[in-house]
């Protein structure tokens, strides 16, 4: 048999290479007395296939390599088209949304958390402050629901008139009757204090400073009418009873308690400094379930009128007589100081609630509710 030509280092692919060697090798002679049974193929057609083999791999590994450079440009060719169409697509919804925001092409309504822009709060404060100024008023008084409770809070400290921020969601605060008008700004959405403004103050819609995107902001002239009502209770030297009644409410069908307070000191407003009290009303005998109202506020003067609402459970009988309690906390920023350092945190700390006496030492008083 002759002996195969080696392989050549430079060789292009191993099976070319195999198949050209095989072509030039001489056919195989067989000395077996078979030999003659077989009919091998002439030498030069032998030679003329191994050729032809050898150029088909040859063309298959060409096409091989360059399917591969092929597919793996296409595929980085896909992969970056990704990600700058996914970054248009962001940079255009993005702008899109930025631009709804700035002009107001949102709904708002019917939303329990809805959005509240810069310049619409600073805008509804700048009208509170210019009419409170226009029309000397002494006192002017910010209603804050969850929604916009911080920015209420953080731009009252801009007013040049003294201002009583609180929560209204179950408390409304009323001006001094002895002091005349004084002006109310409510959030969009303030359902509560209208309902309560109805029956026990008198309001006079001002302004409605626009909100984007929903509901306009609402500036009253307030005034409470002077009502003589003999004190039922006393706590501390804070708060002083001036009469219960449950009322139903036709808006959203609920039953409340609603117990009228005159202030009797008053609270200075100061840094991120909020008061809490809370009222607690054990209705009829104690055999039902206690309910309790904490009424939040940056700041009270001595003869306003707190309007503190405790809802009934469904289905309840209104209450004859109740007994009531009522204790206090203080929440101020934590602002440590390391030496000459004086530091600001994100947090508040709130003080222990200390319950309110009452006029002969007690912690609470029963006191007629209808």
């Amino acid at each position: 048999m002759a002996a195969l030509a080696p392989l050549d280092a430079s060789s292009n692919g191993c099976w070319p290479a195999v198949a050209m060697r095989l072509a030039t090798a001489s056919p195989a002679r067989h000395s077996s007395a078979h030999a003659a049974d077989l009919h091998p193929l002439p030498a030069g057609d032998h030679s003329r296939t191994l050729h032809l083999v050898a150029i088909f791999l040859e063309k298959l590994r060409e096409w091989l390599s360059r399917s591969e450079d092929t597919l793996r440009l296409l595929a980085h060719s896909l992969l970056y088209s990704a990600t700058v169409l996914l970054l248009l697509l962001q940079t255009v919804g993005g702008t899109a949304l930025v631009r709804d925001n700035v002009t107001g092409r949102f709904n708002n309504s019917g939303l329990d958390v809805y959005f509240s822009d810069l310049h619409s709060m600073q805008n509804a404060f700048s009208e509170l402050d210019r009419l409170a100024q226009q029309r000397h008023v002494s006192r002017v008084y910010v209603a804050a629901d969850f929604s916009t409770r911080s920015a209420m809070y953080y731009f009252s400290r801009q007013l040049h008139t003294p201002v009583t921020v609180f929560d209204d969601e179950r408390c409304l605060v009323l001006p001094n009757p002895a002091d005349g008008p004084a002006l109310l700004l409510t959030p969009p959405y303030a359902d509560f204090p209208y309902t309560l403004l109805d029956h026990y103050a008198s309001a006079r819609l001002g302004k409605q400073p626009p909100l984007l995107g929903g509901n306009p902001f609402g500036i009253y002239e307030l005034s409470t009418p002077l009502q003589q009502a003999l004190p039922q209770a006393v706590f501390g030297q804070d708060m002083q009873l001036e009469g219960m009644q449950t009322q139903r409410f036709s808006r959203n069908g609920v039953s409340r308690v609603i117990a009228r307070w005159n202030w009797l000191r008053s609270l200075a407003a100061a840094y991120e400094t909020t008061y809490h009290y809370e009222v607690m009303m054990q209705p009829g005998a104690g055999e039902a379930q206690a309910l309790t109202t904490t009424c939040t506020f940056n700041a009270m003067r001595a003869g306003d009128r707190l309007l503190v609402t405790l809802d009934l459970p469904k289905g309840s009988v209104a209450p004859h007589t109740a007994a009531l309690s009522v204790q206090y906390s203080i929440s101020t920023q934590d602002m440590p100081t390391y030496g000459p350092l004086h530091l600001i945190t994100h947090r508040h700390l709130s003080s222990p609630y200390v319950t309110l006496k009452t006029a002969n030492g007690k912690n609470s008083i029963v006191v007629p509710a209808s």
